[in-house]
């Protein structure tokens, strides 16, 4: 809330509907720019990833771009969960968990 008072470009939004998907429908209908990218709070993004998301949509005529998902635990449980979700079993063939290549693919996580 204090970046929101301190940035106008920063608005605070009430989510009447109490869940993320309409959270992210709000969002996306009070948005003001040409290019939404979701983040997370939960999330490490390197310096250059939105100007890469950005540089992925305005030259390869793709609708919907994100970076790979590469999970990191910090307690025990959370460690075994992110080598779990480096399986096929975890990950299934989700290319956002699985590849270290650009690709296309059926989704991507965080998307831009």
């Amino acid at each position: 809330m204090e970046i929101a008072g301190e940035d106008p470009r920063v608005r605070l939004l009430s989510n009447p509907g109490r869940t993320q998907a309409a959270g992210l429908n709000l969002g996306i209908r009070e948005a003001r720019g040409e290019i939404i990218v979701r983040a997370d709070a939960h999330a490490t993004y390197g310096p250059s990833y939105v100007t890469i998301c950005v540089d992925h949509l305005m030259h390869n005529r793709a609708e919907n771009v994100g970076g790979p998902q590469r999970v990191v635990g910090n307690t025990h449980f959370t460690c075994a969960l992110a080598v779990a979700l480096t399986t096929l079993l975890g990950a299934g063939n989700a290319a956002y968990r699985q590849s270290s290549e650009p690709c296309y693919t059926d989704t991507v996580w965080l998307g831009s």
